[in-house]
């Protein structure tokens, strides 16, 4: 069975900022190249940072934004 892994974005709440790298590595090697990180814990600005410098090529999202600071 062949999936098409562009029509899915995966959801991810880091409740430890050291998943982060293997969390977004899991997700290149599965053939994602999206993922949401949600506002549901206090290192998803620090998770997004992260990904987005160290996964240039990765789409990476928040979620779950809950007020304007968070917007930001």
């Amino acid at each position: 069975m062949v999936r098409n892994v562009d029509k899915f974005i995966p959801v991810v709440v880091i409740n430890n900022f050291s998943q982060i790298k293997n969390i977004f590595s899991a997700f290149l090697e599965k053939g994602f190249n999206s993922a949401e990180i949600t506002f549901r814990s206090e290192y998803a600005a620090k998770a997004i940072a992260y990904g987005v410098s160290r996964f240039p090529h990765m789409n990476i999202g928040a979620g779950t934004i809950l007020n304007s600071v968070q917007c930001e």
